[in-house]
Protein backbone atom coordinates (compact mmCIF):
# COMPACT_ATOMS: atom_id res chain seq x y z
CA UNK A 1 0.00 0.00 0.00
CA UNK A 2 1.10 3.48 -0.40
CA UNK A 3 1.81 6.20 1.83
CA UNK A 4 -1.50 7.97 1.28
CA UNK A 5 -3.68 4.74 2.01
CA UNK A 6 -1.69 4.14 4.96
CA UNK A 7 -1.99 7.63 6.59
CA UNK A 8 -5.71 7.84 6.13
CA UNK A 9 -6.21 4.43 7.92
CA UNK A 10 -3.43 5.07 10.57
CA UNK A 11 -6.45 6.63 12.83
CA UNK A 12 -8.29 3.53 12.62
CA UNK A 13 -4.91 1.37 13.44
CA UNK A 14 -4.45 3.35 16.50
CA UNK A 15 -8.28 2.76 17.37
CA UNK A 16 -8.01 -0.79 16.66
CA UNK A 17 -10.56 -0.22 14.29
CA UNK A 18 -9.04 -2.26 11.45
CA UNK A 19 -9.47 -5.86 10.80
CA UNK A 20 -6.11 -8.10 11.31
CA UNK A 21 -5.04 -8.43 8.05
CA UNK A 22 -5.69 -4.46 7.44
CA UNK A 23 -3.74 -3.93 10.74
CA UNK A 24 -0.89 -6.27 9.14
CA UNK A 25 -0.42 -4.49 6.24
CA UNK A 26 -0.29 -1.28 8.15
CA UNK A 27 2.36 -2.84 10.57
CA UNK A 28 4.16 -3.97 7.90
CA UNK A 29 4.62 -0.25 6.00
CA UNK A 30 5.14 1.00 9.38
CA UNK A 31 8.59 -1.08 9.84
CA UNK A 32 10.12 0.10 6.39
CA UNK A 33 8.46 3.78 6.19
CA UNK A 34 9.78 6.34 8.61
CA UNK A 35 7.17 9.19 7.85
CA UNK A 36 4.51 6.69 8.06
CA UNK A 37 5.87 5.58 11.62
CA UNK A 38 6.29 9.84 12.71
CA UNK A 39 2.61 9.76 11.73
CA UNK A 40 1.24 7.56 13.61
CA UNK A 41 3.54 8.88 16.71
CA UNK A 42 2.04 11.88 16.35
CA UNK A 43 -1.62 10.82 16.32
CA UNK A 44 -0.74 8.88 19.06
CA UNK A 45 0.34 11.75 21.25
CA UNK A 46 -2.33 13.92 19.96
CA UNK A 47 -4.88 10.83 21.55
CA UNK A 48 -3.31 11.12 25.23
CA UNK A 49 -3.47 14.60 25.03
CA UNK A 50 -6.97 14.26 24.82
CA UNK A 51 -7.30 11.99 27.35
CA UNK A 52 -6.36 13.80 29.80
CA UNK A 53 -8.20 16.98 29.14
CA UNK A 54 -11.14 17.10 31.53
CA UNK A 55 -14.43 16.24 29.62
CA UNK A 56 -16.91 19.50 29.01
CA UNK A 57 -20.18 19.53 30.36
CA UNK A 58 -23.34 20.54 28.67
CA UNK A 59 -25.31 23.65 30.03
CA UNK A 60 -28.05 22.43 32.45
CA UNK A 61 -30.79 24.15 29.72
CA UNK A 62 -29.39 22.27 26.79
CA UNK A 63 -31.75 19.59 26.28
CA UNK A 64 -34.94 22.26 27.27
CA UNK A 65 -33.48 24.79 24.87
CA UNK A 66 -33.53 21.87 22.12
CA UNK A 67 -36.71 21.11 22.75
CA UNK A 68 -38.09 24.86 22.69
CA UNK A 69 -36.54 25.31 19.37
CA UNK A 70 -37.81 22.23 17.50
CA UNK A 71 -41.63 23.13 18.95
CA UNK A 72 -41.13 26.49 17.74
CA UNK A 73 -39.84 25.56 14.44
CA UNK A 74 -42.45 22.51 13.89
CA UNK A 75 -45.39 24.87 15.08
CA UNK A 76 -44.10 27.41 12.43
CA UNK A 77 -43.80 24.90 9.40
CA UNK A 78 -47.08 23.58 10.42
CA UNK A 79 -49.15 27.37 10.40
CA UNK A 80 -47.18 28.15 7.22
CA UNK A 81 -48.45 25.78 5.26
CA UNK A 82 -52.39 25.12 6.22
CA UNK A 83 -54.14 26.43 3.28
CA UNK A 84 -54.36 24.77 -0.01
CA UNK A 85 -52.89 27.46 -2.26
CA UNK A 86 -50.14 27.90 0.36
CA UNK A 87 -49.23 24.19 0.07
CA UNK A 88 -49.54 24.40 -3.56
CA UNK A 89 -46.97 27.62 -3.52
CA UNK A 90 -44.33 25.46 -1.94
CA UNK A 91 -44.63 22.97 -4.18
CA UNK A 92 -44.07 24.81 -6.69
CA UNK A 93 -41.31 26.74 -5.07
CA UNK A 94 -39.20 24.00 -4.83
CA UNK A 95 -39.92 22.01 -8.13
CA UNK A 96 -39.38 25.51 -10.15
CA UNK A 97 -36.42 26.52 -8.51
CA UNK A 98 -35.30 23.32 -9.76
CA UNK A 99 -36.02 23.30 -13.14
CA UNK A 100 -34.76 26.83 -13.15
CA UNK A 101 -31.45 26.03 -12.09
CA UNK A 102 -31.15 23.36 -14.04
CA UNK A 103 -32.05 25.45 -17.23
CA UNK A 104 -30.21 27.84 -16.44
CA UNK A 105 -27.16 25.47 -15.71
CA UNK A 106 -27.68 24.20 -18.91
CA UNK A 107 -27.70 26.93 -20.91
CA UNK A 108 -24.00 28.31 -19.05
CA UNK A 109 -22.73 24.96 -20.16
CA UNK A 110 -23.87 25.04 -23.80
CA UNK A 111 -22.71 28.87 -23.75
CA UNK A 112 -19.10 28.28 -22.51
CA UNK A 113 -18.45 25.24 -25.02
CA UNK A 114 -20.07 27.55 -28.11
Amino acid sequence: MSCDEIQKSLALYCDDGLTLEERGVCYSHLEVCPVCRARLAELRAIRRNLAVLPKPTPPADLVPSINRAVTVAATQRARRATTLGDLVAEWLQVWVMRYAFSSLTSLLLFASVF
